[in-house]
Formats: structure tokens, C-alpha cells, sequence
């Protein structure tokens, strides 16, 4: 690989995943798949080559070599953090947000606080209902948690009541699970 930089790519997702990715990304070959910048002289010899390794995400992040760049595909762990008190889980993701910010230098795909914003439908419902565009606005929605329903019921029979049928309703975790892609569609 004379004459191109070589990135080095940490992936860090189960391992089932980064197998069928390396596998996309290298067709079969070593896990180092090369880049060029369109130019057609170029594409004989590319100028940049990626180095993929996959990372354990039971050691520290330092301890597994040098990167240029992470992947990390965080969600099951931040939820686990967030919404299930998870210690273990909190420190994993607590660990990789101490690496990435000791070492800004590193590109990180998908951070964890990336993941957390969109993981919560609350969050990304106020986060739209806070953007004032003409040709944007947030759908009407009542959110209602297990243990407001008991406390609460006559306030959200009354916000319910406002909603136009047909009415959806998900999950409040958005983590790519099949419980958090299913739906009640009530007409």
C-alpha cells in the first residue's frame, strides 16, 4: 500500500454485525478495503486505504490499538443506560465517552450522546416542537408513561380527547428493537 494512507477503522457493534460488515466492506478480502477520489487515473492506484478491526466491548477502548476512526453502534447499551439503570451498561457507555473526549481527534460514528437523542420519542418530540419553520411542524401527541397513567388519567383522558383519530401509538424508546417498530393504530 505504497504511496496511500492507510485509516484504521475501530467497529465497535455485536460481533454478528461486524462480521456481515466486514464482509460487505471487504467482499471476502483481507479487512482493509481501499478509496480514491473519483478521478479516473486515480482509480488504479487509490489514495487512501481503511484498516478495519473489531473491537471488544469488554475492554477499554485504549487498550485495543490506535484509531482513526470508531463506529460504534451504541444503542442496546444506551438504552440499557438510560431507561434500565443498567450499571454495567452506564459504565461501558461512560467509558467510551471518557476515550472519544481524550482523543477528539478520532472521527466517532454515532457517538452515545449522538444515540441518545433520538432513542427518546419525548426528546425528539420537543426537540421538533422547538423549531419554528413554516413547513415544519411536530405532529399532536400525548405522551403517557406507565406510572403518570394511574396518577394522571383525567389530564390525559382530556389530551387524548384533542387528538383526531387515527391515533398511533409506539413505544416511548426508539432503540431499533421489534417491540419499539410496532404500533397500535387506533381509528
Amino acid at each position: 500500500m505504497e504511496g496511500r494512507r492507510v485509516l484504521t477503522v475501530g467497529i465497535l457493534m455485536k460481533p454478528s454485525k461486524v462480521q456481515k460488515l466486514l464482509k460487505r466492506l471487504c467482499s471476502g478480502q483481507e479487512p482493509v478495503a481501499a478509496a480514491s477520489s473519483g478521478d479516473e487515473a486515480e482509480e488504479k492506484q487509490p489514495q487512501m486505504a481503511f484498516r478495519y478491526t473489531a473491537l471488544s466491548i469488554e475492554k477499554p477502548l485504549e487498550n485495543q490499538g490506535s484509531f482513526d476512526i470508531i463506529l460504534l453502534k451504541p444503542n442496546y447499551w444506551v438504552v440499557r443506560s438510560l431507561f434500565h439503570a443498567d450499571d454495567r451498561a452506564t459504565a461501558i457507555v461512560e467509558g467510551w465517552e471518557s476515550y472519544l473526549e481524550r482523543n477528539p481527534s478520532i472521527c466517532a460514528i454515532e457517538p452515545p450522546s449522538a444515540i441518545r437523542c433520538v432513542l427518546d420519542r419525548g426528546k425528539i418530540d420537543d426537540l421538533l416542537r422547538g423549531i419554528r419553520h413554516p413547513k415544519l411542524r411536530a405532529a399532536k401527541s400525548v405522551k403517557i408513561g406507565v406510572s403518570d397513567w394511574r396518577q394522571r388519567r383525567s389530564e390525559f383522558a382530556t389530551n387524548l380527547a384533542a387528538l383526531q383519530y387515527p391515533v398511533i401509538c409506539k413505544r416511548y424508546v426508539a432503540c431499533g428493537t421489534t417491540e419499539s417498530h410496532q404500533m397500535i393504530i387506533a381509528k
